[in-house]
């Protein structure tokens, strides 16, 4: 299990970060599209601000997704495109090139191709995070984790609130790493 990927010599786990997470029309990056981004900056070791649209799909939203994120089609039917949800990620993401969210491989695989030069971001995932940090949970779960963790809860499922969930966990492991030790995002793998 990999915890970052495409980490670069003088990243430091308390360098800002970008913490994501997407709703999409189903699992495949392929096949579905992302229906709302969000993007929350940590700062000084603290959440700052944050980023957050819903994105007009091409298809309806499948029942199944509206009923586990409360995303409806009349919701996202004024929505700004994706390529324009993407410029102002971007534009939010300014110079940070480190994104972190619980099960990155996932949130990234869909904002990934949207990017012209994917390469150029590190991705840190909360989720392996909580397989080294907390294995006696049953499931790793983003709920599973924040409750173990202490953070404090929102409403699952959307976006922002997720996006949030997933920087306030990475900020408790990296208390963890530092009390380890381990300075660099380079030694997390």
């Amino acid at each position: 299990m990999v915890i970052v990927r495409n980490a670069h010599e003088g990243q430091r786990l308390t360098d800002d970060v970008i913490a994501v997470d997407v709703e999409t029309t189903g699992f495949s990056p392929k096949w579905c599209e992302i229906i709302e981004l969000a993007a929350v900056r940590v700062h000084d070791g603290a959440v700052a601000n944050s980023y957050a649209s819903l994105v007009r799909p091409s298809k309806k939203i499948p029942y199944q997704i509206r009923r586990l994120t409360g995303i409806d089609d009349t919701m996202v039917e004024g929505a700004p495109s994706i390529e324009l949800v993407m410029d102002g990620f971007l534009r939010f993401c300014g110079e940070t090139r480190v994104i972190v969210a619980h099960n990155s491989p996932f949130d990234f695989g869909f904002i990934r191709p949207h990017l012209v030069s994917p390469e150029e971001f590190t991705t840190v995932d909360t989720c392996v995070m909580a397989r080294q940090f907390l294995p006696e949970l049953k499931h790793h779960k983003l709920s599973d984790v924040v409750e173990a963790l202490g953070v404090a809860k929102s409403r699952f499922h959307r976006a922002k609130a997720d996006a949030e969930m997933a920087a306030l966990c990475y900020l408790k492991f990296v208390d963890m790493l530092r009390d380890k030790g381990i300075e660099q995002l380079t030694e997390l793998n």
